[in-house]
């Protein structure tokens, strides 16, 4: 033991130990370990889609085009990127070059699959080639198809032949986001394999673009814009038509929704046998729907050639309306348009329409006001260039054009001018217009004249209804309040031409004389109402030859109304052709002036003109026909009708009372000029004795003038015939171009006058009166003696016994047929040499002939017409 304390000293501590590490828990090490398979299944994955998608693509689509199309479909590349969803499809072709594109991109987003919707953030089609052809029928398919494929284009199946598409029944929705199509072009083969459309599009955008797959709801298109720029398109205008559609499919209608539809830089060429037409749109469509009174913003400005077609305005598809402007400017009938419809722009030449119109047009039907103008229009028939129309300008301003699709064309114009027309017509042989339709066109019946009507020439009545209302016929309210025409210019041609002048050089018509030149032809009119019939103060003037002038004013206020009307010599050689051709007379010279009034008062028209003819020089084309009408030759009648200056003046009077015409115009005429002709003879000379027989049935026998007694026996008339004679000098002096033919004739007291002229001579010569049995010795110195101092009257002066020895000696003097036939020469011989001694009357005014054989101691006078 150890004695005594010791202190023990510390042990040293050992030295700490490093912490080994910790070992991680079992859930972290399963999810790296997911994480690191996921990966390199997705590498694996994204390796094996590289190598086998694109092989099974090409593969897919080659099947769908045998079994679909009938066609083959090839493929040079397809690319996949899975992980940001896209799919690039290269060289792809369909048929033999039927239909191919270089390129097609699409990025789609995977995950919306899952909700079913189909959602393509872009798609891009690059370098599209597309082959059409259309059958016989106007269908079109994939030319290669056409040829003996199974399937057409657009068939419409999914899976098995004639099932349909399944795709709507589950409920999925396509949204693309953007689809571009970058030069496009597509190209359609008609029947005999010619091209009939060639289509290029260097750029088409859509965007936003929804597709609604439900059906119960019916097929949902929603789309925010289409812009295409650039399009070209030429087609051909034989193109045959699509065949007509199908019918709808059963289920809700399809709807639709466009926010915008752009077309810039658009050009369109139809190709014409003959012309070519080019159109130039440019198309703004916003808000386009199908839906029920839903707006569409539309703007449109189309070229057409020249010209430019701008409209602007609020639409609806469904129903069809429109509000808006249509502005035009400078647009013709394009020669395309000419070929295409050869009836009746064939006969189109020139001109130019621009118009400026604000338009409505709805289920109501269509209703617009503005302003149109037509230039330069020129019309022309290709067959007979006398037939045209032309003018410098038309404009018409309107207030009102409604056309409703139940009731009349309301019409109301403010204002309608026309600048310098020009017009040529060509007048067939019956004074009506030169066609087809007239020439084949049946003669309207004449309905039964009034008792008491007068006949015509042709010796039946004649009675034409006046015109009813035509607002029935025509179905239009017309109004205009102020019209103007100025500068026109109007020609009318004799008759059509035959075939062998339009088949030759010579322009047709070059060598005939026009029959009717109308020429600074103006028209002003104001407040002009149809079928309410109303003008207001309207005038037409104008010149129908240089030195020929025609005004018409006139008044018209429904049933009541006035007008005038005067033409100032008028040349009448223009009309001969017609007159020619109407009635067989040739007008050689000679002008017309025409002085007419109208009143209108409740259904009574009366009109009275009087007609001037000037110097005329007329012939019959059938020699005798006027005598066989009138009675006596057509130079006589001239003569007789004509005034101390040359003029003819007739009346023309015509009644039109309670729709029905109291007289024809032939008849009119004919009847007119018989009362001027008797008129020539009784007013104002109050000839007497002149007659005029009108015969049976209306057949004139001619104008006869009482013969001028004369004293038996003597060459001297009787005292009270010089008031007769003073009115036949009258008449020669009113009448310039007759002259009077006169005519000694014998009477029975003739014989026994000219033997006591013969006793009268021998007294007076001193001479004994010849024996007689049993006169005695101092009768015979009885007789001699009252015979020296009484003459004729010696009779008074002798009783009874002597009386009777005087007519024994008047038997007895011999008198022979040469001093009867002297005596009625010597009649018509001193009373010619009285009336040229007594009046300044030229020689040939008064003719004598030979004697009449009439039994009448008198000289016959026969109006006739002066030798020239």
């Amino acid at each position: 033991m150890v004695k005594g304390s010791v202190t023990p000293s510390p042990e040293p501590s050992p030295a700490p130990l490093a912490a080994p590490p910790l070992a991680p828990p079992p859930a972290r090490r399963r999810w790296r370990r997911r994480v690191l398979i996921f990966v390199l299944a997705l590498v694996v994955l994204g390796l094996l889609g590289r190598v086998l998608l694109p092989p099974a693509a090409q593969w897919a689509l080659g099947w769908w085009g045998e079994s679909a199309l009938g066609v083959p479909v090839t493929v040079t590349n397809v690319d996949f990127a899975l992980t940001r969803g896209g799919v690039r499809i290269e060289q792809l072709q369909i048929g033999s070059d039927d239909a191919r594109w270089e390129q097609f991109d699409v990025e789609l987003s995977w995950r919306d699959l899952l909700s079913k919707r189909l959602h393509l953030r872009r798609a891009a089609c690059v370098g599209a080639r597309i082959r059409l052809q259309q059958r016989p029928d106007g269908t079109v398919e994939l030319k290669s198809a056409s040829l003996g494929g199974q399937g057409g284009v657009g068939d419409g199946t999914d899976g098995e032949a004639g099932q349909p598409a399944t795709v709507a029944e589950a409920g999925w929705t396509i949204t693309l986001d953007r689809l571009e199509f970058v030069d496009t072009a597509v190209t359609l083969l008609d029947a005999e394999g010619r091209t009939a459309l060639d289509l290029v599009v260097p750029l088409l955008e859509l965007e936003g673009l929804d597709i609604d797959l439900d059906a119960d709801r019916g097929v949902g298109l929603d789309l925010e814009e289409v812009h295409i720029d650039g399009l070209r398109l030429t087609v051909r205008d034989d193109l045959r038509p699509p065949p007509a559609g199908a019918e709808t499919p059963a289920g809700p209608p399809p709807r639709v929704r466009v926010g915008r539809v752009l077309v810039e830089q658009a050009e369109i060429t139809v190709e014409g046998s003959e012309a070519v037409l080019r159109l130039t749109p440019h198309i703004d469509l916003r808000d386009v729907s199908f839906e029920a009174g839903a707006p569409l913003g539309v703007t449109v400005r189309l070229g057409i050639d020249a010209a430019l077609l701008s409209v602007e305005g609020d639409a609806s598809l469904d129903p069809l309306s429109f509000t808006g402007d249509l502005v035009i400017e400078g647009a013709s009938v394009p020669a395309y348009v000419a070929a295409r419809w050869p009836e009746p722009t064939a006969w189109w030449r020139d001109g130019s329409l621009s118009s400026a119109l604000q338009v409505q047009h709805g289920p109501e039907g269509t209703q617009a006001a503005g302003g149109l103008t037509v230039e330069g229009l020129a019309l022309a028939d290709p067959r007979d260039p006398r037939r045209a129309l032309a003018w410098q300008r038309l404009h018409v301003q309107a207030r009102t054009l409604r056309m409703p699709t139940d009731g009349p064309v309301q019409v109301d114009l403010e204002s309608l001018s026309l600048e310098g027309p020009v017009a040529s017509w060509v007048l067939a042989a019956d004074g009506a217009q030169a066609s087809e339709a007239n020439n084949e066109a049946d003669e309207p019946e004449l309905a039964d004249a009034p008792d008491g009507a007068p006949a015509s020439a042709s010796g039946t009545t004649e009675s034409v209804e006046a015109p009813g209302p035509a607002a029935g016929v025509l179905g239009i309210d017309f109004a205009l309040e102020a019209l103007s025409v100025t500068g026109g210019t109007v020609s009318l041609w004799p008759g059509p031409v035959g075939a062998e002048a339009l088949a030759g050089d010579q322009a047709p018509g070059a060598d005939q004389p026009l029959a009717i030149v109308v020429q600074e032809w103006d028209v002003a009119a104001r407040q002009l109402r149809f079928p309410d019939v109303r003008a207001l103060e309207a005038r037409v003037s104008a010149l129908l030859a240089p030195e020929s002038a025609f005004v018409l004013e006139a008044s018209l206020d429904g049933d009541a109304g006035d007008a005038q009307a005067f033409i100032e010599r008028l040349p009448l050689p223009r009309f001969s052709a017609l007159a020619e051709q109407a009635a067989g007379y040739k007008l050689h010279a000679g002008s017309l002036s025409l002085d007419s009034a109208m009143t209108v008062r409740e259904q009574r028209y009366e009109a009275g003109s009087t007609v001037v003819l000037h110097d005329l020089e007329i012939s019959s084309t059938e020699p005798g026909a006027f005598r066989r009408v009138f009675g006596m030759p057509l130079d006589l009648a001239l003569a007789l009708l004509r005034d101390a200056g040359g003029d003819i003046e007739l009346s023309l009077p015509l009644v039109v009372d309670q729709g029905r015409a109291e007289v024809g115009l032939p008849a009119l005429i004919a009847s007119t000029l018989r009362e001027a002709l008797v008129g020539a003879l009784t007013s104002p000379l109050k000839l007497m004795g002149a007659v005029f027989d009108g015969g049976e049935g209306g057949q004139a026998q001619g104008v006869e003038v009482e013969p001028l007694a004369c004293v038996p026996g003597q060459a001297l008339l009787e005292p009270d015939e010089f008031e007769r004679l003073t009115s036949l000098i009258a008449l020669l002096e009113q009448r310039p171009a007759l002259a009077l033919r006169l005519r000694g004739s014998l009477g029975p007291a003739d014989r026994e006058g000219l033997a006591r002229q013969a006793l009268i001579d021998r007294v007076a010569a001193g001479e004994d009166l010849p024996d007689l049995d049993g006169s005695g010795w101092f009768a015979p110195g009885r007789v001699a003696a009252a015979l020296a101092s009484h003459g004729h009257a010696a009779a008074d002066a002798l009783d009874a016994d002597d009386q009777g020895l005087l007519l024994r000696y008047v038997e007895a003097e011999p008198i022979g047929a040469e001093e009867l036939d002297a005596l009625a020469r010597r009649r018509a011989e001193a009373l010619r040499a009285f009336l040229l001694a007594e009046h300044d009357l030229p020689p040939e005014a008064v003719v004598s002939g030979e004697p009449s054989e009439q039994a009448q101691a008198a000289v016959h006078v026969d109006v006739t017409v002066r030798s020239r």
